[in-house]
């Protein structure tokens, strides 16, 4: 099992899923309570502006599959690493989100 502790790893662990995406795609990645990877979904693919996140899914799926801790991913197509202020709510509203639920992931500090 890969285990991720860093923005970098997961980088690593999701470069080929994202490699050459002309539309945007939202996965999960779900993590026990040692950070090692027991699942990995996608949530849902777009178009070229963008995708949707659906919080629903995104918990059902974790807790599902009883995971302990999560990360979320999706890529821009343009290649911009910049996240939209779209972008920065829906990642805070999910760390609120999980938080509730004592699914750890990450804050929004974990991708830049």
């Amino acid at each position: 099992m890969t285990h991720v502790t860093t923005s970098n790893d997961v980088y690593k662990y999701l470069h080929q899923t994202f490699a050459n995406l002309n539309h945007e795609e939202f996965w999960i990645l779900l993590l026990n309570r040692s950070n090692r990877v027991i699942g990995k979904f996608l949530i849902s693919k777009g178009g070229q502006a963008g995708t949707v996140a659906d919080p629903k899914i995104i918990f059902k799926t974790a807790l599902e599959n009883n995971a302990a801790n999560i990360v979320l991913a999706h890529n821009h197509p343009s290649g911009s690493l910049k996240p939209s202020e779209s972008d920065d709510n829906l990642t805070r509203n999910m760390v609120a989100s999980g938080n509730l639920l004592s699914l750890y992931g990450r804050s929004p500090d974990f991708c830049q």
